[in-house]
């Protein structure tokens, strides 16, 4: 079987290498061609993740695809990326795992070294990067012994306790009243623990946790602060390009989204049988849509929405929400992935997109941040085409 780990290093970083499962396919060579054109407005794709698709909205329980096996840019660039007329680069099975292992090992003495350090935001790093979870929470515990009204920390160590389970070691309790001080008006901590509450069999609790949900006054996923924090503390450590720390941040960013599958299947497992339940679904999923700022989170509201609205017999609602959930999935199928990769690639190269998108992100949200990416991108290119090579190189050329 054919096999390649190039696009999952580039995209995903030293952690999607670890967690994610390689995928089969081929990395085609580049055409020598002109460059891509550069779409003005239209959205490149609807993720919170470099070449990471969005959980389809109507299935959100499906696993995200990456762009393992997809084409590199149509450029010719003389940096080595580019190669020869009818050659494809295949890596055997044994490469993969053994490019992996050195990928893990890195990790292993990232983690050793952030772990020495004193500061909050190091150990909560070292966490995201910590494999075992009885190892992450006694990093989070460090942590919070630093900084202790930190929502980000409470809600990584409450999920840490509940993939542990173990009483002796941590509260659920606790931690999820600790969150609640802190973040009480963040849709996103009710619904994490109404989702806790349902699968203790406490459906009374979880109910009255998506209530709160809906009529939170906001909806955040702490995404753009995640990224930031990884990169700062990447940046900390020294030994790794902007490139590099990009990539990683993204990566690491990818895997604190929201338990949206576990939400969507409560909902669904709930509102069929409940119109109590599919009213606080319904109320959550409009608040998301409207206060969420990435077009993962709009697309899972979209898709809570149209459950809730099947289940209440709103049927006239729930087909103009499935029509808008079918452009946007074609939207994303039709896309060019060359120019997408090649945006991608650009805001992980240069410092001055990655803080632009970031901060567009926080004020305008995603669907705005990749226009203005867009925008940016053909702007470099009309000036100079021959910055699409300087984001072709490997970003993880620190590694190899």
């Amino acid at each position: 079987m054919k096999k390649t780990a190039v696009f999952a290093a580039i995209v995903f970083g030293v952690i999607t290498a670890i967690i994610l499962t390689t995928r089969p396919g081929v990395v085609q060579k580049p055409e020598k061609t002109s460059l891509p054109s550069v779409p003005s407005t239209e959205p490149m794709a609807t993720s919170t993740s470099p070449a990471i698709q969005s959980h389809d909205a109507a299935d959100p329980n499906q696993e995200a695809h990456g762009v393992v096996g997809a084409k590199p840019p149509a450029i010719a660039c003389e940096n080595g990326m580019a190669l020869p007329d009818g050659e494809e680069v295949e890596l055997s099975e044994a490469e993969i795992d053994a490019q992996a292992a050195e990928y893990k090992a890195k990790v292993t003495n990232l983690v050793r070294t952030l772990t020495t350090s004193s500061s909050a935001e190091h150990l909560q790093l070292a966490a995201l990067l910590e494999q075992q979870p009885a190892k992450r929470l006694t990093l989070l515990q460090r942590a919070l012994s630093t900084d202790p009204n930190n929502p980000m920390l409470i809600r990584d160590a409450l999920d840490a306790c509940v993939a542990i389970n173990d009483s002796t070691l941590c509260d659920t309790g606790v931690l999820e009243d600790r969150l609640l001080s802190i973040d009480f008006q963040n849709s996103e901590s009710w619904m994490r623990i109404a989702a806790n509450r349902f699968d203790a069999g406490n459906t009374a609790d979880a109910l009255y946790a998506v209530r709160q949900a809906g009529s939170a006054s906001e909806s955040r996923t702490y995404w753009v602060e995640t990224i930031e924090l990884t990169e700062r503390g990447l940046a900390s450590t020294g030994g790794y390009v902007f490139q590099e720390r990009a990539a990683v941040a993204f990566g690491v960013a990818a895997m604190k989204t929201p338990r949206y599958a576990d939400y969507y299947r409560m909902c669904s497992k709930q509102s069929s049988d409940h119109e109590e339940w599919a009213r606080a679904c319904l109320a959550y999923g409009e608040r998301l849509a409207a206060q969420s700022n990435t077009e993962l989170g709009i697309n899972i509201a979209l898709g809570i929405q149209k459950l809730a609205l099947t289940a209440l017999g709103d049927l006239d609602q729930a087909t103009a929400l499935k029509q808008h959930i079918d452009t946007t999935r074609k939207r994303q199928i039709d896309r060019d992935m060359d120019e997408y990769i090649l945006h991608e690639m650009l805001l992980m190269a240069r410092p001055a997109l990655f803080s632009e998108f970031l901060e567009t992100v926080k004020s305008q949200g995603e669907l705005q941040a990749r226009r203005v990416l867009a925008e940016r991108v053909r702007s470099l290119l009309d000036q100079d085409p021959d910055i699409a090579c300087e984001a072709w190189p490997h970003p993880l050329s620190g590694f190899n």
